[in-house]
């Protein structure tokens, strides 16, 4: 199923332009359900899970990282290992047990810059953010959701990215600074503000309409003719660094009984001739430059039909390709985001359960 992710008016976005920002302590309550009477892992993980709140609330992530994993287990191996860097102080304020959860209160001092390397590092390729404005001319507006910008979108969503629709965020202050970062290849600053939504890709750009006028030269016409310019930066990873990706300028010209009305009708005609193009341009840069090969074993296997039945379950996973059988026991397939989320998927199959997994290999038990 393709997604477009509309956020959440109430998510408050605030950047902040400091290179090094201050501390943050935060009160937070972390909760885990106590699963075959085993408390004291409860208490790891309920611990755990407040880390997690008070690096995302620190951050200003509203958009928490368990919805983009899927799976909170899986989102506790990556605590185990990434929060120590972001957390300065963990003072316990609370704890207990209600019904067969457990849940502890506590007040956590941050590093907010560590805290949004750690959510950018966990940004999936797969969604990607888009925001297009439209500018009228002489200052006389801007349009954030036009033919254009829609047009995109549909087009990547049939690609099957799950798309962030910047338009749809309230804080215009953070779509202007997003914008002006990418148009001035400041790529220090769109890491951080892509890491609020989780997307490990940004399509951005500017639709400027040029007013014509309705004189052509040899007399007056009765309607409006305008040019349009877009120009366009598409920023994701590349090296283990944010970079564009691709950048570029796309012309068009419209027509209609007003100024107004002829750039609505430009934005048109240009989803209609470019949108395509841009979505094919951004699936084969972000999915061509993050391919990467990974190696799953079933544990323990001998058995060459459960290893196929794993293998057909494995391949009909979105986005993973060239999934190839390596003796009895595992397989090695291409996939363009990290191992986490392929374990994630893998884990809410009711047939398996991972017992591990790092970069390049996820170790899987039958059940």
């Amino acid at each position: 199923m393709f997604t477009r992710i509309v956020l959440p008016a109430l998510i408050i976005f605030a950047f902040c332009a400091q290179i090094y920002a201050a501390d943050i302590t935060v009160t937070v309550v972390g909760e885990a359900q106590i699963v075959s009477g085993d408390l004291s892992t409860a208490k790891i993980v309920a611990e755990q899970r407040a880390k997690w709140s008070a690096m995302e609330e620190a951050a200003q992530v509203k958009v928490t990282a368990a919805n983009v994993v899927h799976n909170a287990e899986i989102l506790d191996e990556v605590v185990k290992s990434e929060v120590s860097g972001s957390i300065k102080l963990f003072k316990k304020l609370d704890e207990g047990k209600d019904g067969n959860i457990y849940w502890i209160k506590a007040q956590v001092t941050v590093r907010p810059d560590e805290a949004q390397n750690v959510l950018a590092g966990m940004a999936k390729n797969t969604i990607i953010a888009v925001y297009f404005p439209l500018y009228f001319p002489k200052k006389r507006g801007v349009e954030e959701s036009h033919g254009f910008s829609e047009a995109l979108i549909d087009e990547l969503l049939a690609l099957g990215f799950e798309v962030v629709d910047l338009a749809d965020i309230s804080d215009a202050g953070f779509r202007g600074t997003l914008l002006n970062a990418a148009l001035k290849k400041d790529m220090g600053t769109v890491r951080t503000l892509a890491s609020r939504y989780m997307a490990g890709s940004t399509l951005v750009g500017k639709l400027d309409i040029i007013d014509k006028g309705n004189d052509i030269g040899y007399g007056k016409i009765n309607f409006s003719i305008v040019d349009g310019s877009l120009d366009y930066r598409l920023i994701g990873e590349k090296g283990g660094k944010k970079s564009i990706l691709a950048s570029g300028t796309m012309l068009g010209r419209g027509q209609g009984a007003t100024g107004e009305q002829a750039a609505y009708n430009t934005a048109q005609d240009m989803g209609e001739r470019y949108a395509s193009q841009l979505a094919g341009i951004a699936g084969e840069k972000i999915l061509g430059d993050n391919k990467r090969t990974i190696r799953v074993v079933l544990i323990s296997n001998n058995d060459i039909a459960k290893l196929r039945e794993f293998k057909e379950v494995v391949q009909n996973i979105s986005w993973v390709l060239n999934v190839k059988e390596n003796g009895i026991d595992s397989l090695t397939l291409t996939y363009p985001e990290k191992a986490m989320y392929l374990a994630s998927i893998i884990n809410i199959n009711g047939g398996y359960k991972i017992k591990s997994f790092t970069d390049t290999e996820i170790l899987v038990y039958s059940k």
